[in-house]
């Protein structure tokens, strides 16, 4: 919060980016935190996580309606977003008091954990094919909503991003069930294939019907990959070390993937157009399958290092 109200004030690019720095900095260690205090607090995260993860999904939507029918944005003020982000955010604070003292058992926990702490060539592995995944998708989360706008002229955007996070709540709140079933490879698979194929029509079938409709396959690129991501995590590192592995996760895996897809998008774009960034964009989740494929074993199946073990047991 101490970085936005500048923010909105600056008019430079130069004294813009510190503060867009320090603003991501707080803001985007938000959910890994969140995600490690889940897989270690919950006496079941493998079945519970999912059911509490659906639950953001929830408030993302009613927030979505509520700020769409309410006209609490103008598009052409920043303020406007500004007032929104630090309300719901005051809403929050209160909250964070009555989170379980996690961080004080983690670091007894710690003196009893290997060095290494699980992060071997299997968990990098995990981070590489997350990383080829997201690139892939930044080309949707960055550049959807021009997408819509430029090439297809449509209009109330709101429904349409609404779609996939309706149908992801369902697949997130069974994500236990999933897991049971399937396994992490085979939803990991699943997601990745559902990213080509979601990006693919929109390379190649650039019309409102067809956008529209491949937003049900969310419930894959985003529903089937975080549980299975989480629980991968929290079979694989020692939970001392899971926030570390967390943070890794989304800002290797996830940032520095969206920074990549959002750089190389804008030039394909210039260069060729909405499909042509689309069509380029299928091409990373398609490796991450082959990557996947390679090291099923070890994704599949994590193993914590042999330290680790009493750390990570259940």
């Amino acid at each position: 919060m101490v970085a936005l109200v500048p923010l909105n004030a600056v008019g430079g690019f130069a004294l813009a980016l510190p503060l867009v720095f320090l603003f991501g900095l707080a803001y985007k260690s938000i959910i890994p935190l969140a995600d490690a205090l889940a897989a270690t607090e919950l006496p079941d995260p493998a079945t519970q996580y999912g059911r509490a993860r659906a639950l953001g999904t929830l408030g993302y939507i009613v927030m979505l309606w509520a700020i769409t029918l309410g006209g609490w944005i103008d598009k052409a003020s920043s303020t406007s977003v500004l007032v929104c982000f630090l309300a719901t955010a005051v809403v929050c604070l209160p909250m964070i008091g009555r989170l379980p003292d996690h961080h004080r058992r983690a670091a007894t926990a710690a003196a009893r954990t290997a060095s290494g702490g699980g992060f071997d060539r299997i968990f990098f592995l995990f981070i590489a094919i997350t990383f080829l995944g997201q690139w892939g998708m930044t080309a949707h989360y960055s550049f959807f909503t021009l997408y819509l706008d430029e090439a297809l002229h449509a209009k109330k955007l709101a429904w349409i991003w609404s779609i996939g996070a309706t149908v992801e709540m369902p697949i997130i709140f069974c994500g236990g069930w999933f897991l049971r079933r399937f396994g992490i490879v085979p939803m990991m698979i699943g997601s990745l294939t559902a990213m080509a194929a979601r990006l693919a029509v929109y390379a190649l079938a650039p019309g409102l019907g067809p956008v529209v409709a491949v937003q049900l396959l969310h419930a894959g690129t985003f529903g089937l990959w975080h549980p299975a991501a989480i629980e991968f995590i929290r079979r694989k590192i020692a939970p001392a070390r899971q926030g570390l592995a967390m943070s890794l996760y989304m800002a290797i895996g996830l940032g520095a993937a969206q920074m990549v897809g959002s750089a190389d998008g804008g030039y394909l774009i210039e260069a060729g157009g909405y499909s042509l960034m689309y069509a380029l964009h299928t091409l990373p989740p398609l490796l991450g399958i082959v990557l996947l494929v390679l090291g099923r074993r070890g994704i599949g199946h994590p193993q914590p290092a042999a330290g680790d073990a009493e750390g990570t047991a259940r």
